[in-house]
């Protein structure tokens, strides 16, 4: 997962400041860092929750 995260911010990044020459990300790739980001929220959701639960 920590990859996945790193690896979709690298790119939205990168995209955030293209050059003039540079392609700009495809729907699909923007599709991609969005799942990423999802999945990652739902994650860490889910932690907080385990985490403020009492055991």
């Amino acid at each position: 997962m920590a990859g996945s995260v790193v690896m979709a911010w690298i790119e939205f990044r990168n995209a955030c400041h293209l050059h003039a020459y540079e392609l700009a990300p495809t729907a699909g790739e923007l599709l991609r860092w969005i799942e990423v980001a999802e999945s990652f929220s739902f994650e860490l959701a889910a932690w907080e929750e385990r985490a403020d639960s009492p055991s």
